[in-house]
């Protein structure tokens, strides 16, 4: 992955946080372990529900589409499993957050971080997410940052697809690609393991290994 992928899976940290301080003011709770607890468990589902989003954001991107096609149909396809995760979290939790009997205290405080964070943070990301991961795509080809290592990772798809690998080089990176490339027990420095490896370099790299 890319750093600004990961800081934008963690931007998901301050709107689960966001949610589950707005649903303990609601519930009249205060912020002791058990609401520190259910932070914790909060902020695990998700950033799962984060990667979720991303990762398929960068599978649907790497198949060509165009920047808003990718993020139209990526944050379509993860829709239901994102709902399902903070469904069955927040459903399980929420006996424990209605609960009023005795030696509920503890129980409910940490219930009600997860199920009030969850809808919150789930709304967000959903939304939110798709269209910082929008934003900051459509900045990055502004300014042309990164579109080398994307243009050579294409070209080198195809030709590696063209040299038969047997290997499902869709969803791959530039530099899993050429170590493919040189499993392949080719030998040469035509082209570098780096990610800012150029075209002609990786072509001649690849060709080299389909005549081999």
């Amino acid at each position: 992955g890319k750093i600004r992928h990961v800081a934008l899976i963690l931007g998901v940290v301050p709107m689960a946080t966001l949610g589950g301080l707005i649903a303990v003011h609601l519930a009249g709770e205060t912020l002791n372990m058990a609401t520190a607890v259910g932070f914790i468990a909060l902020f695990g589902v998700s950033i799962q529900n984060g990667i979720i989003m991303v990762a398929n954001f960068r599978r649907v991107r790497g198949e060509g589409l165009a920047l808003r096609a990718s993020v139209l149909e990526g944050a379509t396809e993860r829709l239901r499993p994102v709902l399902m995760t903070a469904s069955v979290a927040s459903v399980g939790m929420l006996p424990a957050a209605l609960a009023t009997g005795v030696g509920t205290d503890v129980q409910r405080g940490l219930a009600t971080v997860v199920v009030g964070g969850l809808v919150v943070s789930t709304l967000l990301t959903l939304f939110i997410l798709p269209a910082f991961y929008y934003a900051m795509e459509r900045l990055f080809e502004r300014k042309g940052w990164g579109v080398r290592s994307r243009r050579d990772r294409d070209y080198l798809r195809a030709r590696l697809l063209e040299a038969n690998v047997a290997c499902e080089v869709r969803q791959l990176d530039l530099g899993d690609m050429l170590w493919i490339a040189r499993k392949r027990n080719v030998s040469g420095g035509a082209a570098s393991s780096t990610a800012t490896t150029t075209a002609a370099g990786a072509a001649a790299f690849v060709a080299t290994a389909a005549t081999s």
